[in-house]
């Protein structure tokens, strides 16, 4: 019997794409900024400890230290930040802790993550 693919769930379209996570680049700031501005009206934050004070480059390279456990500030640990990207469209961030302080074990976990609205509920 000829297989078609994986199941879908009822009322859900297969995406487009594969999922990937990678690191923010230098060439995501528009679409990085846009995922920001979408998420504050649902008080999630896409960016997170971006600084208008820094240059786009600046926290980029920020990112890739914390990712590298260079401490990033006493009230900060150690985190991989990643984007989701389905064909090339940035959908969402999700952020790895690698420890925890005494707020992140009793409310925040190991791992946190955001949707960009328009991608939520696809399975």
């Amino acid at each position: 019997m000829p297989t078609t693919g994986p199941p879908t769930l009822p009322g859900r379209s297969q995406a487009a794409g594969t999922l990937a996570l990678r690191p923010l680049t230098r060439r995501d700031e528009p679409a990085a900024r846009a995922a920001h501005h979408e998420l504050e009206t649902d008080h999630l934050c896409f960016l997170l400890d971006e600084n208008e004070a820094q240059t786009w480059a600046e926290y980029v390279d920020r990112l890739a230290q914390v990712s590298a456990r260079i401490p990033a500030g006493q009230d900060r640990v150690p985190a991989t930040i990643l984007v989701a990207d389905v064909a090339g469209q940035i959908v969402g961030r999700t952020c790895i802790r690698h420890e925890l302080n005494d707020y992140l074990a009793a409310f925040g976990g190991h791992i946190g993550y955001c949707v960009r609205p328009q991608f939520r509920r696809r399975g």
